[in-house]
Formats: C-alpha cells, structure tokens, sequence
C-alpha cells in the first residue's frame, strides 16, 4: 500500500491532478468516470447480489482491476462508489500485488476509506465549481442534480467547505457564503 504523510490532503491533490487530465469542458460526471476507467483499462461491473448495505468494491487480480458496484443502489449511489473505488486505485494500490480486495464492512471506516471518499468527493464535487454554484444562487438540490449525486452527499461536502445554510432544515434553501 502506498503511505502518504497527510492522506486527505494527498487525496485532495490526487483528485484534482485526474480531473485536469481527465475532464474536458461541460463533461458529465458519469462521462468523467467512464473515461478515467478507460484510460487504465478497468473493468467495471454491476452485481445486484450484493446486500444492501454493501456499495462496491476494487479488485485486482493478475494485474487487472475491475470496480464492482451494487447494481441495485441509485444511480448516484453508484457514480459515488465508483469515484470512492477509484480513489482506492489512485491513493492505496500498487501494480506488483497479484490480489488485493477493497471492501469496507458498514459502520466502519478506516482511514483509507475516509481518504477515498476525500478522493470522491473531491473528483465529484470540485472545490472552485461548488463555490461558483453556490455564488450563482443553486440550491442544495439543484447542486446535487448538476454534480450527479445524491441531496445527502452534496450536503456533507458543502459541510465539509464550511459553507453555511441559512436554513437547513428546508432542502430547497439557498447556500450563502459566510
């Protein structure tokens, strides 16, 4: 596994190093991600055995990786777990391990997982771009339909920026910078 000092700040700069090389102008989200898995070759599946408490996973095998998602989770659970398991590849794999299993059980998250999600939510959600919606006057919904992903994920990551809701309760606020 690859040992960073300060592993979301690593993940922060990871991202932001794949979304300059991989995004191109009004690219989707979903379109960035395809394009990232084509670029090293991995294999991406929908499994709709898993349970339900279970998003997906990363798994090498012989030199291959492939991103195994739960095929009955919302579409914007998935392009989440998708870039959460890309995070995985870019931030903890290397290519010299015949096998390695990315699974995190529920409830409990390691700090490769908080670091992945850092990756995710960073990739999904770019700083500078959450920043102009919220100057622009979206709401926390509209961000969320814009960036593809769920109300509650975009809430954590305007959390997360600490930018402040004049009313959380009501989901259609507005966002204001403090």
């Amino acid at each position: 596994m690859k040992n960073h000092g300060n592993g979301k700040e690593f993940a922060r700069q990871k991202a932001k190093e794949v979304l300059n090389a991989y995004r191109i102008p009004r690219c989707s989200n979903r379109d960035l991600l395809e394009r990232i898995i084509e670029a090293f070759s991995i294999q991406f599946l929908q499994w709709e055995h898993f349970h339900n408490s279970v998003c997906g996973m990363l798994l090498s095998y012989h030199d291959k990786f492939y991103i195994v998602v739960n095929k009955l989770h919302p579409d914007t659970r998935r392009l989440f777990t998708i870039a959460h398991e890309l995070g995985h590849f870019f931030l903890h794999t290397t290519l010299n391990k015949p096998y390695h299993l990315y699974l995190e059980q529920p409830g409990k998250y390691s700090a490769e997982c908080a670091q992945a999600n850092c990756f995710a939510a960073n990739l999904l959600m770019p700083r500078k771009q959450v920043y102009e919606l919220t100057e622009s006057g979206y709401t926390i919904q509209q961000m969320a339909d814009y960036f593809q992903v769920s109300y509650s994920a975009m809430l954590l990551r305007l959390r997360k920026l600490k930018i402040a809701l004049s009313q959380p309760q009501d989901e259609h606020n507005y966002i204001q910078i403090p």
